[in-house]
């Protein structure tokens, strides 16, 4: 199943255990705060886990077309430790606003990465 835009930049896979996977279609390229430039490749699996999924209702990281760049951009920055946790998750708000989605809705997404969002960056930071 093939979802969002920009011809279907990512397609929808189904895991064993029943959890839907974003996996990249076309390479997304972002600039990070520093100026540095990221490219996330092709096939390249957000599972949107970053985000607390009390809160997925709200945004729907995985089938809202306007929500799946910023997640795969959160899950890299996460994965790849790029900046700092607070500098990832301003950049996911200020994208989330850039997208149109309604202020209330972000703003309540973003504090919950913010207390949630600690313990996700800690187990990375461990690996």
């Amino acid at each position: 199943m093939a979802v969002g835009d920009d011809s279907s930049k990512c397609r929808l896979k189904l895991t064993p255990y029943g959890d839907v996977i974003m996996v990249l279609r076309k390479k997304i390229i972002f600039v990070d705060e520093n100026g540095n430039r990221h490219i996330i490749p092709i096939g390249f699996e957000s599972a949107g886990l970053y985000v607390p999924r009390l809160l997925w209702r709200l945004l729907e990281p995985i089938t809202n077309k306007a929500t799946q760049r910023p997640s795969f951009i959160l899950e890299f920055r996460y994965q790849n430790s790029i900046g700092s946790r607070e500098q990832t998750e301003k950049m996911y708000r200020k994208q989330l606003l850039k997208n149109k989605h309604p202020v209330w809705k972000v703003f309540l997404v973003y504090w919950g990465l913010r207390f949630l969002g600690a313990l996700n960056w800690k187990n990375q930071a461990l690996k």
